[in-house]
């Protein structure tokens, strides 16, 4: 279990820092129950498997969707290549993105999609929302404020 601690660092550090803070991995991976480490794996052996040509297609044959760097990133869900034309940040790195609570499956690893909703799932549910607790209790705000406030989050 995560202790609030770790969190109101967090919201410390995201104060002094100016708006960015880490959470390492190392603190946060004895409490996902392995999501973080199976969805790092399986992402790793899925870049291998592009790379070697092996998957273009998602798990149920359909093209695996690939992300257009012309439309709006804020719905992006799928693929991307490292290239410029996907952002400064992503000229050297590949990546998956899933937005609004959209996810896919790959051919060549069947525990692609549950991996990814696993890790998804423990961002949320434990990281998130316990940055946010943090937040409400630096503020001394409301308990579930930005629940109140600003609705659910589990898609966004």
């Amino acid at each position: 279990m995560i202790v609030h601690q770790i969190f109101d660092k967090c919201v410390h550090d995201l104060e002094i820092n100016g708006g960015y803070a880490l959470l390492p991995l190392s603190e946060l991976q004895s409490s996902s129950n392995n999501a973080i480490s199976n969805a790092f794996d399986t992402a790793r052996c899925a870049f291998d498997d592009i790379e070697c040509g092996d998957d273009c297609c998602s798990g149920d044959g359909a093209l695996m969707p690939l992300i257009d760097p012309s439309t709006d990133s804020g719905a992006w869900t799928g693929y991307h290549k490292a290239s410029h034309l996907n952002g400064r940040y992503n000229q050297h790195r590949q990546g998956f993105v899933f937005s609004n609570g959209e996810f896919f499956n790959l051919h060549s690893n069947v525990d692609f999609e549950s991996d990814m909703k696993q890790f998804f799932h423990f961002s949320h549910d434990v990281v998130a929302s316990g940055v946010l607790r943090a937040i409400e209790r630096r503020l001394e705000l409301p308990d579930c404020y930005f629940d109140n406030e600003l609705g659910p989050t589990d898609n966004s």
